[in-house]
């Protein structure tokens, strides 16, 4: 299904005719991104004219409608009936009055049915697409939301900024360094407002603990600590359908997911359990490392790291996947001072337990509330130590859902509900989805052509720091960051 083209911008398809004619003259090659070893394409993108004055209502895609791709759906206010029924948290949300989807894309058609019927629940019309360089040539769209497997992030993002609509991607935001630059260039060229999926920087207790930070309640930070462990039968990327048989190969466009991966026959493990796979995926670093040292990136306000190490392996599911299950990093800031250390499993479901942010003066624990602890030896809380206000063992801040502004001036003992880190936040006393606030930051981008808050900038830094780790790990060797010429070496 096609859109009629918006009223508000009657030249924008000549526009995006003329540059689709300088694409042309790029090949496929251009869309792909390119390895680690190299840099960008070296091959300038065509100019594009992007649209300024934005209509009333913007309007979205959304590439990739799986799990993930649902959720956005969900946070933008579509739900689908075979979704809700799954009852899976933060609560569905209501329709924004100045967004509209107008059109999704999947490589697998119960997905793709299932977005369908959940943008058109909702009484308007929704193009449907298995590739999304037919949406982008058929349909008139403001912004993409891509949600796809981490090795189609960068092609599709490249493609829909190159067509002049704004960027929402998914963390890994790209499969190398050199995809990111690439990445970096062409938005640059565009204009191009991107936003990448940490949405825990809407979090209000993330922006506690980097006024905690810059007030210096912790002292020097010389090292944090970010542990993660994860159970259970699905813990590992393990999906249902595939241990079931998987669905008739009809209703899976397998050429379309592969995208610019090896070529293979159709395999319905890589297809559903693509994390598991090289090909497609940027393993632990990517997919949960990164939502976490994105945390510690924006709670100290970090660069790339100096200098990374890794190790780990397949040590708990013995099938035939490649990217580990058991993985630990360990990462240098030569000038902070400081290393920040990872360690991450898939075989146990203790649960996330918190970041440490382990000061000269107080430790800060930091995951669904904020603890700080006076360290016993403390020169800036000598004297409440000694006169028994303080302990080392008792937190003398604690904030948890409320608002965490209010905890900078609340009693010591103040102790509030925990909040939900990835999946809601509490503002003014008032629950929210992060997706649903993560989407709005960045609309409100769009509309002044600023930067939102997981920006390319930012997003670059964190997602350098989880391909440094990989490559750490693939290779067995430290592996460092050449700051002058932006690569790892």
């Amino acid at each position: 299904m096609t859109t009629p083209q918006t009223p508000t911008d009657p030249n924008r398809r000549d526009v995006l005719a003329s540059a689709a004619r300088g694409l042309a003259a790029l090949g496929a090659g251009a869309l792909v991104g390119c390895g680690e070893s190299g840099g960008t394409s070296g091959v300038a993108a065509p100019a594009v004219i992007r649209r300024r004055n934005l209509g009333d209502v913007l309007r979205v895609a959304v590439v990739g409608t799986g799990g993930r791709g649902h959720g956005h759906l969900k946070a933008l206010g579509y739900i689908d009936p075979l979704w809700e029924s799954l009852k899976k948290r933060p609560p569905p949300q209501e329709r924004l009055a100045d967004v509209e989807v107008v059109a999704v894309c999947d490589a697998y058609d119960v997905y793709l049915d299932s977005a369908v019927a959940a943008v058109t629940r909702e009484g308007g019309p929704c193009g449907r697409y298995v590739d999304y360089r037919e949406l982008l040539d058929r349909e008139e769209v403001d912004a993409v939301v891509i949600a796809t497997p981490d090795h189609l992030h960068v092609p599709v993002s490249l493609a829909a900024a190159r067509a002049g609509c704004d960027v929402y991607v998914e963390k890994c935001m790209s499969m190398t360094v050199a995809e990111a630059l690439e990445f970096e260039t062409v938005a640059e060229q565009t204009g191009c407002v991107v936003q990448v999926g940490h949405q825990g920087r809407q979090d209000s207790l993330h922006e506690l603990a980097r006024e905690i930070v810059r007030r210096g309640d912790l002292g020097e930070v010389n090292q944090v600590i970010i542990p993660f462990s994860r159970g259970g039968p699905t813990a590992g990327w393990n999906q249902k359908i595939v241990a079931e048989g998987g669905p008739p190969r009809d209703e899976v466009h397998w050429e379309q997911f592969l995208g610019p991966a090896p070529a293979r026959p159709y395999d319905v493990q890589r297809f559903f359990e693509w994390r598991r796979y090289w090909d497609y995926s940027t393993g632990i670093a990517g997919d949960l490392m990164s939502h976490q040292l994105d945390t510690v990136n924006h709670v100290l306000e970090l660069p790339e790291p100096d200098a990374a190490v890794a190790s780990g392996g397949v040590y708990h599911w013995l099938d035939e996947r490649e990217t580990p299950d058991t993985f630990s990093a360990s990462f240098e800031y030569a000038d902070r001072r400081l290393s920040v250390v990872y360690a991450a499993t898939l075989s146990n479901g203790h649960g996330n337990r918190p970041i440490r942010f382990i000061g000269s003066e107080a430790t800060m624990e930091l995951n669904w509330e904020i603890n700080v602890y006076p360290d016993r030896h403390s020169t800036l809380y000598a004297e409440d130590l000694a006169a028994g206000t303080k302990w080392p063992d008792v937190p003398f801040i604690q904030a948890g859902k409320a608002d965490g502004a209010l905890a900078l001036t609340a009693a010591p003992s103040a102790l509030w509900l925990a909040g939900q880190g990835l999946t809601t936040t509490t503002r003014d006393g008032k629950s929210y989805d992060t997706t649903r606030l993560h989407h709005e930051d960045f609309h409100a981008a769009m509309r002044t052509r600023g930067t939102p808050s997981a920006g390319l900038p930012t997003s670059f830094v964190t997602t350098v720091g989880c391909h440094m780790s990989t490559r750490a790990y693939r290779e067995g060797r430290r592996v460092t960051w050449d700051r002058d010429n932006r690569r790892v070496v």
